[in-house]
């Protein structure tokens, strides 16, 4: 197996995956855009006008929570480089093999993942974020709800 080969194969399995977890993260954010989206609204129809603060910061708390979801469903753009099983054929057959295009391909595929990185580290860190206010906003409106306010 040439280094070319093994890089692509490499790369390929690493940004298939990434996608792989990117629809993860997104099949998990609609979940919880719906969650919160319930939480606010139950909270805010039993809500009174300034008596029940926890309803109040439930509401605030699962707003915040459906921005974050908002975050992980925002359409994102992944990088997904050249196929470089093409492109090698075309290097393969030239006369000369120019060093810096096997170089640039392997270079493309690293910043691809690299990127591809970046963007699901933002979108893991606001899904996290989105648990933990859908969890404050629900123990919130439970307090509220089992000291029998909003009825």
């Amino acid at each position: 197996m040439s280094g070319l080969q093994w890089v692509q194969e490499v790369a390929e399995a690493r940004i298939q995956r990434q996608l792989e977890f990117a629809d993860a993260l997104d099949a998990k954010g609609g979940i919880l855009f719906a969650y919160c989206g319930a939480v606010a609204i139950g909270a805010a129809s039993l809500a009174k006008i300034q008596t029940e603060s926890l309803m109040w910061a439930s509401i605030a708390a699962a707003a915040v929570g459906l921005v974050f979801d908002v975050m992980i469903l925002w359409p994102q753009t992944y990088w997904d480089p050249p196929d470089a099983e093409k492109l090698e054929s075309h290097v393969r057959e030239a006369r000369q093999r120019p060093a810096e295009v096997v170089d640039a391909l392997v270079d493309q595929q690293l910043e691809a993942v690299a990127f591809n990185e970046t963007v699901l580290k933002i979108k893991a860190r606001a899904l996290k974020g989105s648990i933990v206010l859908a969890v404050v906003a629900t123990a919130f409106l439970g307090v509220e709800v089992g000291q029998g306010r909003g009825f």
